[in-house]
């Protein structure tokens, strides 16, 4: 049924039921509408919709090349979300793991998501003054974080996972969230 029949249908069946027949109802593909409306006891009025002409349709019975694709994409649905479940637990025995500081992982995940939204815009400007608060902030020396340095491969592993997550994302989305952090 057309919307905008079915938003005309209620007043027009109300007006028609405050004929003195009281009781008034139109069908519509398959849907039969009643109105009745009253004026005793203060007046009221009821609308009733039925679905008319037996039951939905029952549906085929899938063939087996639809069952074994049916099969196919759930297993790759729940490949994908025990590889998700793998990565969140993989990620929170990383955080809960007391070698390297909670400042410190905190700090990486921060200037690493600015490193990579910075290449990804193509911005010159790095925010190298923003990652050296949030270093100053976590305790940690610029030698610490140098190519050679005690926390080294933790930005370099915190990039690559960085690099991977915004890939997803557009060059306009990355520019905006680098905005952000100025």
């Amino acid at each position: 049924m057309p919307k905008s029949a079915a938003k005309r249908m209620p007043a027009s069946l109300r007006l028609s039921s405050l004929r003195p027949r009281k009781l008034s109802d139109r069908e519509f593909g398959g849907v039969k509408v009643d109105c009745q409306a009253f004026a005793r006891d203060g007046g009221g009025g009821s609308v009733t919709i039925y679905r008319r002409f037996g039951s939905y349709r029952t549906k085929e019975q899938p063939t087996s090349a639809e069952i074994a694709a049916m099969g196919k994409a759930s297993e790759f649905i729940h490949e994908k979300e025990a590889k998700s479940t793998d990565d969140a637990l993989t990620f929170a025995r990383w955080w809960q793991d007391e070698s390297i500081s909670k400042d410190v992982k905190t700090f990486a995940i921060m200037a690493a998501r600015v490193i990579v939204l910075a290449r990804r815009c193509h911005s010159g400007k790095l925010l190298d003054d923003k990652i050296a608060i949030w270093a100053d902030q976590a305790g940690i020396s610029h030698a610490d974080i140098a190519p050679e340095g005690r926390y080294a491969s933790l930005m370099n592993s915190m990039v690559a996972v960085m690099q991977s997550g915004a890939r997803g994302e557009s060059t306009e989305e990355s520019c905006a969230a680098l905005k952000k952090y100025e």
